[in-house]
């Protein structure tokens, strides 16, 4: 998968969410939001923590499952928050 997304530019949806600076996960009412430009939605669920230095976004901690009707749980969640929160303080140095 890391190599499907090396060297690409993001994209404008992704953009968006990030400088929403949500916590963005698929839902009915949240359709899945392509890292790249020109991404597929072969996906079964997707969570964007965003990662927070100093104030400013400086990127974000994405989770895909590839399986449809395959769920992240609660203890991924919390481990994209950790990561999220973690990388945020480490840029702080």
């Amino acid at each position: 998968v890391k190599r499907e997304y090396t060297g690409r530019r993001i994209s404008k949806k992704l953009e968006q969410v990030m400088s929403e600076r949500q916590i963005y996960e698929t839902s009915p009412s949240n359709p899945f939001v392509p890292i790249v430009d020109m991404d597929s939605e072969n996906v079964g669920e997707e969570l964007i923590w965003p990662i927070i230095c100093e104030g400013d976004i400086i990127g974000s901690v994405v989770v895909l499952t590839k399986e449809k009707g395959k769920n992240l749980t609660e203890i991924d969640k919390k481990l994209v928050h950790l990561a999220s929160n973690y990388l945020g303080k480490r840029m702080e140095v």
